[in-house]
């Protein structure tokens, strides 16, 4: 079964700086993990700041998400509990040019939600494979 991925957008209420929401970003990557998502881990940025050391920085607030597929209904469900825990959390989910709110929904939205934004399947690394599975 093909691995799908998406990348989300952390967002906090006013004054919140790139140390809040790294840290956001940390807080809801452990419950995905604990939701059963393949791997979470911080974005980080091919560019590097001009006279900075070599390497590239973690994209404060954004997280790339690995799952299968029949995860994907439980990482809406851990987003909206994450969420709902402080007043100004957000999190919006893109994948390629879509981009939808996973925030603050109604079950009845929840369900639209699942049935029409499925992520499409993660590009496998280079190895001679190809998005495909096939080599």
């Amino acid at each position: 079964m093909a691995v799908i991925e998406v990348r989300l957008l952390v967002r906090l209420g006013d004054g919140a700086d790139e140390v809040d929401l790294t840290g956001a970003a940390g807080s809801l990557r452990g419950r995905l993990l604990e939701a059963g998502v393949e791997q979470a881990r911080l974005q980080r940025s091919d560019l590097t700041a001009l006279g900075s050391k070599s390497g590239a920085e973690v994209v404060a607030g954004a997280l790339l998400v690995s799952m299968l597929p029949h995860v994907f209904s439980t990482v809406i469900v851990a987003i909206q509990a994450w969420s709902a825990r402080a007043s100004g959390r957000s999190v919006t989910i893109v994948d390629g040019d879509r981009e939808v709110s996973a925030t603050g929904l109604s079950a009845e939205e929840q369900q639209r939600l699942l049935e029409n934004f499925t992520p499409r399947p993660a590009a496998q690394e280079p190895d001679g494979g190809t998005p495909d599975g096939h080599a």
